[in-house]
């Protein structure tokens, strides 16, 4: 599949109000281009997260009117949570290595918690989660089905499951 029909189909996803993606790759950089490209089609407002520079713009700046989120994964998250007045789509690069149990399940908790609130935010505030992790990174396969098991289940209440190839 080409990277403009995953695209696409990302675009599809984030219109359809799917509150959380999460892509595998060794591209970061190529991805995020075709993510922000998607959210920009679906109308979302692309930022970023990442551990060092906290909530930046897709051009690298900081976002200046949020606190920056840097070093902490839980209040980058509760930040989200509580985002209103724009659409917007959080690409957060790495999260996957604060999912880690035991230290990470109250991260995971707060993730799994926004999966379930994030739809039933007016379509003018709503918000999504794009989960960028590194093809290197080995998570601990129990925690991923769980988290995904639990996830599904939900989702499949508000016939919102869907999967990516």
């Amino acid at each position: 599949m080409k990277s403009q029909d995953v695209a696409q189909d990302v675009a599809a996803l984030l219109r359809a109000r799917n509150p959380l993606l999460w892509v595998v790759t060794r591209e970061e950089a190529r991805v995020e281009k075709y993510l922000f490209e998607a959210a920009a089609s679906a109308g979302y407002l692309a930022r970023n997260w990442d551990i060092a520079a906290g909530f930046t713009q897709i051009n690298g700046k900081p976002l200046s009117e949020y606190d920056n989120g840097e070093g902490d994964p839980d209040a980058a998250l509760t930040k989200i949570g509580e985002t209103r007045g724009e659409r917007s789509v959080w690409v957060m690069r790495d999260l996957p290595v604060w999912l880690k149990e035991p230290v990470g399940s109250i991260t995971l908790r707060r993730l799994r918690n926004l999966a379930r609130q994030l739809p039933s935010l007016p379509r003018d505030d709503a918000q999504a989660i794009i989960v960028i992790q590194h093809r290197k990174y080995q998570p601990n396969w129990q925690t991923t089905q769980q988290f995904w098991s639990g996830l599904c289940q939900t989702a499949k209440k508000s016939r919102r499951c869907s999967t990516l190839p």
